[in-house]
């Protein structure tokens, strides 16, 4: 018996070695692995162009300023307006000053026996008025002047005559003004002088008849 059941499982072994022989060999292949192939990153889009731009020009590290900045208020000095305010104050104190006080026009001398004293208001017409004394006396007591030329003829004694010419008045736009021209008996200019006066003040000019 035991001889038997030897037999059949040393037949068993053979028949499954043959038929292991028999069975074709598969490889076993590595499992499916994937290669990490670098990625190439996206090109940058040129940029585009742009034509008929003008390049701009390169700025200096200290730009000057232009013209007229200096001229804006963050520049301006802030005592400016009052020297200016003071400085006209002290024009028009010295205006004052220039006319309240009597005016002296020269001396002249001649052989004439007479002169003609001519005036106008050489400036704005406004309505200035004068009296004109020769030798203390009243030659003309009122005066309106105008833009034209008026006087008379004046005789002269030997010696000093003082002409005064008084401003009784300052027109409309300031001190009483004029222009006076003094000619000779053969119609010749022997002076020729200007006057700004305050009211109540004068111009005098001494004609000297040798």
């Amino acid at each position: 018996m035991k001889n038997m059941l030897y037999i059949l499982l040393v037949c068993g072994l053979g028949a499954y070695a043959q038929g292991d022989v028999g069975r074709k060999f598969t490889p076993i292949l590595p499992a499916n692995t994937t290669t990490n192939t670098p990625t190439t990153p996206n090109p940058i889009p040129p940029a585009p162009i742009i034509f008929n731009k003008k390049p701009e020009e390169a700025k200096p590290f200290m730009e000057m300023p232009k013209k007229g900045m200096m001229d804006q208020p963050q520049f301006v000095d802030p005592g400016k307006p009052y020297e200016d305010k003071l400085n006209k104050a002290n024009a028009m104190s010295e205006d004052q000053q220039a006319i309240r006080k009597n005016q002296y026009l020269g001396d002249v001398k001649t052989n004439s026996g007479s002169v003609n004293i001519m005036y106008r208001d050489h400036e704005f017409v406004d309505g200035d008025q004068i009296r004109i004394y020769s030798n203390g006396i009243i030659a003309r007591s009122v005066v309106t002047l105008s833009g034209e030329f008026q006087g008379f003829e004046l005789s002269l004694v030997s010696g000093f005559n003082t002409i005064e010419f008084e401003a009784l008045n300052q027109g409309s736009s300031g001190p009483n003004t004029a222009q006076l021209v003094v000619y000779n008996d053969k119609g010749e200019v022997i002076s020729a002088k200007n006057w700004n006066l305050a009211t109540g003040f004068k111009a005098t000019i001494i004609v000297v008849k040798e």
